[in-house]
C-alpha cells in the first residue's frame, strides 16, 4: 500500500514540475485541408503523364507558430476515370473496364508527386519548389484507389514557412497505368506549432 502512495505521489510532483515549467501548453496537431476544385485538382494524363500548377490560399490565422509538419494523401480524395477508345471517361458504376485496362490498372500504381513553392513560383514550381513524393496510389482492377504509400511525408523547413503565409504555389504531377482523368479532391497537412 505504502508504495502505491509513493508512486502516486511521486506522479502528482512530475505532473505539477512539467505544468509549471511549460509543457502544459503542449498543443496537438492541427489538420488542414486543401481543397484542390476542378482547377488544381484535375489532371487529363495523357502518355501516362499530367501535371497541373496553380496556386492555394488558406487561413492560418489559427496556425501561428509553425514548427513543423507533414503532407499526407489518402486514397478516398482520388478518383480516375480512364479514356475509353473514343477519348470519353467512364464514370457509371455499372461501366465495366475492358480488360485490358483492368489488367493496366492493377498491375502498376498511379504516382502522385507534389511540389510546393512561393506563390511566385506558380510557374516554375515543379523546377524550384519542394518535391513530396512520389506517392504510390495501389490500384484495384477497377481503377479505384485502395491504398497510398507513403501515407506522409515530412514538410521541409522551406514549407513550414511558407504555411505561416497562407499562400503557396502547387504543381502535382500523375504518373498512371491508363491514360484518362485524374481527380484529387483536396491534399491533407498536419502542422505542429511552438509557442
Amino acid at each position: 500500500m505504502r508504495k502505491r502512495t509513493w508512486l502516486t505521489l511521486a506522479s502528482l510532483v512530475m505532473v505539477a514540475v512539467l505544468q509549471t515549467s511549460g509543457c502544459s501548453s503542449i498543443i496537438p496537431p492541427i489538420p488542414v485541408t486543401i481543397g484542390l476544385g476542378s482547377t488544381l485538382g484535375t489532371i487529363d494524363v495523357v502518355d501516362g503523364t499530367g501535371e497541373t500548377q496553380g496556386t492555394a490560399t488558406f487561413d492560418t490565422s489559427s496556425v501561428p507558430g509553425v514548427s513543423g509538419g507533414t503532407i499526407e494523401l489518402d486514397p478516398s480524395v482520388i478518383s480516375i476515370q480512364p479514356a475509353s477508345g473514343d477519348g470519353a471517361g467512364k464514370a457509371s458504376v455499372a461501366y465495366q473496364l475492358p480488360a485490358d485496362l483492368a489488367a493496366a490498372c492493377s498491375g502498376e500504381p498511379l504516382l502522385i508527386t507534389v511540389w510546393i513553392g512561393t506563390t511566385e513560383q506558380v510557374d516554375t514550381v515543379f523546377d524550384d519548389g519542394e518535391q513530396y513524393g512520389p506517392f504510390e496510389v495501389t490500384l484495384d482492377e477497377d481503377c479505384v484507389p485502395v491504398s497510398v504509400s507513403p501515407t506522409s511525408v515530412t514538410l521541409s523547413s522551406t514549407t513550414v514557412a511558407l504555411f505561416e503565409s497562407g499562400n503557396i504555389s502547387l504543381g502535382i504531377r500523375a504518373e498512371s497505368p491508363v491514360d484518362g482523368t485524374i481527380v484529387i479532391n483536396n491534399l491533407n497537412f498536419t502542422i505542429r506549432i511552438s509557442l
